[in-house]
């Protein structure tokens, strides 16, 4: 419940995400390998659905601007703009990630992508969490230096502090 408790403002819609989630566990359950721990199958299909609802509510409240405002000039549209935006930032970091070995991407996948704390990704990577910490600082200098070299300039697209 945590997972989604801090992740989507509506209380029916966490315990909608619940639900589906349970389901989806059991129906994919058949499916579930032995050597993969039953909290990391969860957490990965709750993963999942979070991320379906958040673009299913977006695309709804889309459909809700573009209906109250319908003789809105696209050229004109800021949310047109952030798109934009957003799409670029998007590519950069995707081609920034693909120059990352292997071990920074998991590592960085796991904190940012999953939310999983350095306790969780000390316990799924079989590592203390001084190493963690230490795998992290490097694989985010990486990730910045990447973009460093993707676009000329890191500033504005990895919110990171690397110090």
């Amino acid at each position: 419940m945590h997972y989604f408790a801090y992740r989507v403002s509506s209380h029916a819609d966490v315990e909608d995400l619940i639900q589906r989630t349970l389901l989806a566990s059991l129906e994919a359950l058949p499916r579930l390998r032995e050597d993969t721990p039953f909290s990391r199958y969860v957490r990965a299909i709750a993963s999942n659905l979070l991320l379906r609802h958040r673009r299913d509510t977006a695309r709804r409240q889309d459909r809700l601007d573009d209906a109250a405002e319908p003789d809105a000039s696209p050229g004109k549209d800021p949310s047109a703009v952030d798109r934009i935006l957003h799409d670029d930032t998007s590519n950069r970091l995707h081609h920034a990630f693909r120059r990352l070995p292997e071990a920074s991407i998991k590592i960085l996948r796991l904190r940012y992508w999953e939310d999983r704390d350095t306790s969780e990704i000390s316990r799924e990577l079989g590592l203390n969490p001084g190493a963690v910490r230490t795998r992290l600082h490097r694989a985010r200098r990486e990730m910045k230096r990447a973009l460093g070299t993707v676009s000329g300039s890191e500033s504005g697209i990895w919110p990171m502090r690397v110090t």
